[in-house]
């Protein structure tokens, strides 16, 4: 008989096997609230870096556009600097033609036209204002006076009667005129030039 008490079966403990069977539910819950999260955070990230890439991609379009304004400013800049280089020649050739007329002309409005005529003859250079075909500014405007085609509008070719500027022979008020043009010619001052040339 007391084998047989022996030999009963141990009672099973159905309130804890209940109590370890929530606790691992509730621990497999906040596994899959775990997981749930951290694919969750796996997305957040992934978007994060897509938009970071769309950013950067914005960014450089933003540097293209950039670089496509200051590219055109440059070309504005440059043409602007070509128009003054174009507006300084054109003002260095005016004056060395006007220059010279005034020299040669035998009046005011005579060396107009005769400066238009001279002016056809340069071109300007690095070096400054020079003759066409590479020759100096003296040996052209001499090469074109040297056709005749200017006579009557230099000076020393009119009458020598009453007071026309050609008939002043006497003195030294002529040659006076002349240095006082001359110096003036030197200074660059065209109105002193024009000054000294006036009878």
């Amino acid at each position: 008989m007391t084998d047989a008490t022996e030999t009963t079966a141990p009672e099973v403990d159905v309130a804890a096997l209940l109590a370890e069977n929530e606790r691992l539910k509730g621990h497999h819950s906040k596994l899959l609230e775990e997981t749930k999260t951290a694919k969750q955070k796996a997305a957040e990230l992934e978007k994060a870096q897509q938009d970071a890439e769309i950013a950067r991609q914005h960014e450089q379009g933003e540097y293209k556009t950039l670089a496509e304004r200051y590219k055109a400013e440059a070309e504005t800049e440059r043409k602007a600097l070509v128009e003054l280089k174009g507006s300084i020649a054109n003002q260095a050739l005016d004056s060395a033609a006007m220059q010279a007329a005034l020299t040669e002309a035998n009046s005011p409005a005579n060396a107009k036209i005769m400066a238009r005529f001279i002016r056809d003859q340069l071109e300007y250079s690095e070096a400054g204002v020079i003759g066409k075909g590479g020759k100096s500014a003296d040996d052209v405007i001499k090469e074109m006076f040297a056709t005749g085609d200017f006579e009557a509008l230099r000076k020393g070719n009119q009458s020598s009667g009453g007071g026309a500027p050609g008939s002043k022979t006497g003195g030294g008020a002529a040659e006076q005129g002349n240095e006082k043009a001359e110096a003036a010619k030197k200074r660059g001052d065209l109105a002193g030039f024009l000054k000294a040339q006036l009878p």
